[in-house]
């Protein structure tokens, strides 16, 4: 294919491109291996943040590992950009800040019915400057994306590989860093997929390729990958040209109905144009500017059902994504060339069947209750709740009236004994009728002190 910029010395030979192909069939199953086994020397852990651990071997690679909350389907369409368009979009997103420009140099093969992923070319990116007296940072880099069915297990890798751009130009490619990334999905959790990223450094790897794979900013960009496929639906719907509201109309957050006072910032959404308040934003690093987004608008481009997904078109359910990589079935007639022959049997006798036929005795089938007799029971049930509704305050009302009588005729209740010393003068005389008699001294009065 033909450059999709004007670069076209950057345009490698079809050698080099075979060349950088087995380079990446080796690299993946090593990886493949690696995440197979579960075991090997990463380096020394220097992060475990939010499900991905980071290992570092200073000069030497970068490996993350761990679990992202997204599916295979939302890695093919966050990660696959043919054109200069979706390569701005992506960059802009991962890098944040640090991102200028980027574009399609080349591009030697593109995504097909067999594989959707796939995807072999050239591409460049430029970052900005951290001062003014700064190198530029202009990286070009060959980029490899597939699919890998290895043991039922379907798994979507990418291997992105820094070269020399002097040594490009001489027809030779020399790699100075090689990032190498693998998911397959997680065997209990259908929407979290297992990640297995390893950056490979060489003595000729500039600074600032060190710098952005970095532990840290290693570890934010794939925290960024999770809402990589949110941010592209949005930015795929937003339109330049819708209306804004103006500033002075709302007086409330449409999110969350909090009036706009002096201190209380506006912000417009550029999919919606609603206008929300400072919380209820949510930033988006694009390639011309950062823009806004309301989260009612985030929260409908993470559903699967939403107007965004018929907009873009291009993202496909788990289903139909993994049907489409499934192997090739064999023909049947194939099949049925390799299998054994069967041994004949003979053909059985034919069975007499009686003249008259046999009546068999039908089973008792209950004809469905008319829609009149379960009217008829609703309204029993509703007579059984009302009686015991009245019952209900029956026995509250005349619980009422024997704490009112209770109230009205309070009964003094004697204290009960101390373990302190009693005061014997103090005697009470209760009245004759409320004293216990006993039988042996029927004329004997208690005294209960």
């Amino acid at each position: 294919m033909m450059p999709q910029s004007g670069a076209g010395d950057l345009e490698p030979t079809s050698e080099q491109y075979v060349e950088f192909s087995m380079r990446t069939q080796s690299l993946v199953n090593e990886t493949i291996l690696l995440t197979a086994n579960r075991v090997g020397f990463y380096g020394q852990k220097v992060l475990d943040k939010m499900g991905l651990q980071v290992f570092a071997e200073k000069g030497v690679s970068t490996v993350c590992r761990g679990h992202l909350s997204m599916t295979l389907a939302d890695v093919q369409y966050a990660l696959y950009a043919a054109t200069t368009d979706e390569v701005q979009t992506v960059a802009a997103i991962l890098y944040g800040q640090q991102y200028e420009d980027a574009a399609v140099v080349h591009v030697a093969e593109m995504s097909s019915a067999d594989d959707p992923f796939q995807f072999l070319g050239v591409k460049r990116v430029r970052l900005a400057k951290k001062g003014v007296f700064a190198k530029p940072t202009q990286s070009v880099y060959v980029e490899a994306c597939g699919t890998r069915r290895d043991g039922g297990i379907t798994r979507l890798y990418q291997v992105v590989e820094f070269v020399d751009v002097n040594y490009l130009l001489a027809r030779t490619l020399l790699p100075v860093c090689t990032s190498i990334s693998v998911f397959e999905p997680h065997p209990l959790d259908p929407k979290c997929v297992h990640v297995y990223s390893k950056v490979l450094y060489s003595k000729e790897t500039p600074a600032y390729l060190m710098q952005i794979h970095h532990h840290t900013a290693y570890w934010q960009r794939h925290i960024a990958l999770q809402s990589l496929p949110v941010a592209r639906r949005l930015v795929s719907e937003s339109s330049l040209t819708d209306p804004h509201v103006p500033r002075s109309t709302p007086k409330v957050c449409a999110v969350c109905d909090s009036p706009f006072k002096k201190l209380r910032p506006k912000h417009h959404c550029r999919r919606c144009c609603c206008t929300m308040c400072h919380a209820c934003s949510i930033p988006i690093q694009l390639p011309s500017a950062m823009f806004k987004y309301c989260t009612r608008c985030v929260l409908q481009a993470r559903t699967r059902d939403d107007g965004i997904e018929q907009a873009i078109g291009s993202r496909l359910s788990d289903h139909e994504f993994l049907s489409t990589l499934r192997p090739i079935e064999i023909l049947p007639t194939v099949v049925a060339e390799a299998l054994p022959p069967s041994p004949v049997i003979p053909p059985a006798s034919p069975v007499k069947l009686p003249a008259s036929p046999v009546k068999l005795p039908a089973s008792p089938v209950k004809p469905p209750a008319p829609r009149i007799q379960q009217e008829a029971q609703v309204q029993a049930l509703q007579r059984i709740t009302s009686s015991l509704a009245e019952q209900e305050f029956l026995l509250l009302s005349m619980r009422e009236a024997l704490e009112v009588q209770h109230h009205a005729n309070p009964v003094h209740v004697p204290e009960p004994l101390s373990t302190k010393r009693l005061d014997t003068t103090n005697t009470v005389l209760l009245p004759e009728p409320l004293l216990p008699t006993r039988s042996d001294a029927p004329d004997s009065r208690f005294e209960y002190l």
